[in-house]
């Protein structure tokens, strides 16, 4: 019996989903510290069970553009991040002036709500936030732009193949693509799924 649920237990674990904890701000307000996570792992080849790795498998689901993705760290394959995929392999993806263009076409940002103060960054109490809504693809999702640049990068680059371009939700306080780099295909564990609150 002990054996039997051990190995469904690793089964479902490695091949199926995956809990996570969110430990950074990065992804706020879409995910929150101490977030709990299920991320689909079905489909996109890199399985791992408790850190070692099991198998991996040509990708067979694909990555659009909005998704929320856990892959290994490129600059250190130790680290899982979480963040949200922008640019597709091949694509021209500006972040000017805290707005992403894909191809030369701005996504579309609408504002939420006038501008609040709060400590999203969990460094000081004076940020003033601006929360808006991008929409990509008929779906939309939340973002917070700080009115100060506090961590602003602009760049232009084009993606490589079997990369992809991913950034934060909390713009501003997130280290992603426009500071390190592309996510290649196989670093990708799952996609976001379920979040437990």
């Amino acid at each position: 019996m002990g054996i039997a649920v051990f190995l469904l237990v690793f089964s479902l674990r490695t091949f199926v989903a995956e809990p996570f904890r969110i430990p950074s701000h990065s992804m706020n307000p879409t995910l929150k510290v101490g977030d709990h996570i299920i991320v689909s792992k079905l489909g996109y080849g890199n399985y791992d069970f408790f850190g070692f790795n099991v198998a991996n498998t040509q990708r067979i689901r694909s990555i659009r553009r909005g998704d929320v993705m856990v892959f290994t760290y490129p600059r250190d394959p130790k680290l899982d991040f979480i963040k949200r995929v922008v640019g597709l392999p091949g694509e021209n993806i500006r972040y000017e002036n805290k707005r992403v263009l894909v191809n030369d076409i701005e996504i579309q940002q609408v504002q939420k709500s006038n501008s609040i103060t709060d400590s999203i960054d969990n460094t000081s109490s004076d940020n003033t936030y601006n929360r808006h809504f991008e929409l990509v693809d008929e779906r939309r999702y939340e973002i917070s732009l700080t009115e100060h640049n506090y961590s602003q990068q602009d760049v232009s680059v084009t993606v490589p193949a079997g990369h992809y371009f991913v950034l934060g939700d909390n713009r501003d306080n997130s280290n992603d693509s426009r500071y390190w780099g592309f996510v290649p295909e196989e670093n990708f564990i799952g996609k976001l799924v379920h979040i437990l609150r």
